[in-house]
């Protein structure tokens, strides 16, 4: 469909008995930077006697074991008839293949097929002792052999069922997870930009009024726009606005946001993992919850914070259907200490964003490459455990700084925004991570299982740090 990205899947198989099996196209599929990232599929199925059960088959996925045994399934969507995506009902099955054909016979014959999982066992039997294999086995080399492994080590194949539909000429698509496209992003951005397109004035009547703008911060080495958005309220506002970075924000017509005064900057991105989809529904839901006017929690954290956020950090993998990496094959979440504007552009612009409004100033190229900057994640627990698994040891507050990171937690025994407003009776309760003083805090929430959480720990998280600000002011 028009509002969709590039449909990844590269191959199609008819086999007996109303089944298919599917093969993905790899990140950067056909190109000198094809890599094996090769988890996200799109594709639709139409035709068919009506109400027969067809099996279909992903034949070269990446493992995704965990996610599949606890509950992941593929969705859905029928167009026309069901516009909305739905998870299919009915539980997909799995296997992890590790040995392609030649590989299975050898192994067999060499080790009997009691043995047939030990693949580190058999590699080093095979290379180690170089036997003669049995007459059964075809003919193949050693280095082949290992080759194969190779390949085949991340092979994941994925089945689901499905009833074909009444009417034939409606359409069945199928997606890892819920998706949302560049264009679905685009669509969102200038909705609100006409939304809220007088809400940039300096000299605004109403303090409490949304104050809101949309940049162009950067293109991607396609072509695309990667936006910037600036949430705040018009308390403390100045005249001055913000300083245009050097190599960023192309649309010169497009004046940069006001200043704000004694505000701290909340910096959030989404999808520098093209697939991860749930990152924007993450973010989207940030967007509409501080958009509220109606809302005294967003108006509260309007008034305390800006917020500038990124919606989009890979447009260009994401419209290609790509599951991890950019046009070029490149792990974007792995180049934030010395990003290339040329080669990445998105990451030098949030990394340039980020030092901007932490320094309160644009450094120049040689206290760029002086400066030693800290991790963007970090993930802390006190106790026995340490785990990034649960919204208790989530730290967002990431910091680009050549200090110290400190995080200290706050008990919301003590500091939860019901027992603040007294609203809430005493009893146990869990820990939040909290926002560490008079420093600005960076989150780039990719969350494919966890969105509620992280968005609700988001929220919880800067209005504790608002309401212990206002009482230690009293």
């Amino acid at each position: 469909p028009s509002s969709s990205d590039k449909n990844p899947t590269s191959n199609a198989e008819e086999v007996p008995d109303f089944e298919f099996n599917i093969w993905t196209k790899p990140d950067c599929a056909g190109t000198e930077f094809q890599n094996n990232n090769s988890t996200w599929f799109y594709f639709g199925v139409k035709g068919g006697a009506p109400f027969s059960v067809v099996k279909l088959t992903l034949m070269n996925l990446n493992k995704q074991t965990k996610m599949y045994s606890q509950g992941m399934a593929p969705v859905y969507r029928v167009v026309p008839g069901r516009p909305h995506w739905d998870r299919i009902r009915e539980k997909p099955t799995y296997i992890v293949s590790n040995i392609c054909t030649d590989c299975t016979s050898c192994f067999a014959g060499l080790m009997g097929q009691s043995r047939y999982r030990q693949d580190t066992t058999f590699i080093h039997f095979v290379f180690e002792a170089k036997l003669k294999l049995p007459s059964s086995v075809p003919p193949h080399s050693t280095s082949s052999c290992l080759l194969c492994l190779q390949i085949e080590d991340n092979v994941f194949k994925l089945s689901f069922k499905y009833r074909t539909l009444e009417n034939v000429r409606a359409t069945t698509y199928f997606a890892f997870t819920y998706p949302f496209s560049y264009v679905d992003s685009q669509n969102l951005l200038k909705n609100l930009e006409s939304r809220f397109k007088r809400s940039d004035d300096g000299a605004h009547a109403n303090p409490d009024e949304i104050y809101f703008l949309r940049e162009c911060l950067c293109y991607s080495l396609e072509g695309r726009r990667v936006d910037l958005l600036t949430i705040s309220s018009h308390h403390n506002i100045t005249h001055d606005r913000e300083t245009r970075l050097r190599n960023l924000f192309p649309d010169i017509q497009t004046l940069r946001p006001f200043r704000f005064h004694g505000k701290k900057v909340v910096f959030v991105s989404a999808r520098v993992h093209p697939g991860e989809t749930p990152s924007s529904f993450v973010l989207n839901g940030l967007l509409h919850f501080l958009l509220n006017r109606e809302d005294p929690i967003a108006s509260l954290l309007r008034k305390a914070y800006v917020f500038k956020l990124v919606p989009m950090l890979n447009p260009d993998g994401v419209s290609r259907g790509h599951y991890r990496t950019d046009t070029r094959g490149v792990n974007l979440n792995r180049l934030y200490l010395s990003p290339s504007f040329l080669l990445h552009p998105s990451v030098y612009a949030a990394r340039a964003l980020i030092r901007y409004y932490h320094l309160g100033w644009e450094e120049d190229e040689e206290e760029e490459e002086i400066a030693d900057p800290k991790p963007l994640a970090s993930c802390l627990q006190e106790g026995p455990e340490s785990s990034c698994s649960s919204k208790e040891s989530l730290v967002l507050p990431s910091k680009v700084s050549n200090i110290e990171n400190k995080v200290s937690f706050l008990s919301l025994a003590e500091n939860s925004p019901e027992r603040l407003l007294g609203t809430q009776p005493d009893g146990p309760t869990n820990l939040l991570p909290g926002l560490q003083d008079k420093m600005r805090s960076a989150s780039t929430p990719e969350g494919p299982h966890c969105a509620d959480s992280i968005f609700t720990t988001i929220r919880d998280t800067l209005l504790l740090k608002v309401m212990n600000v206002d009482r230690s002011s009293e």
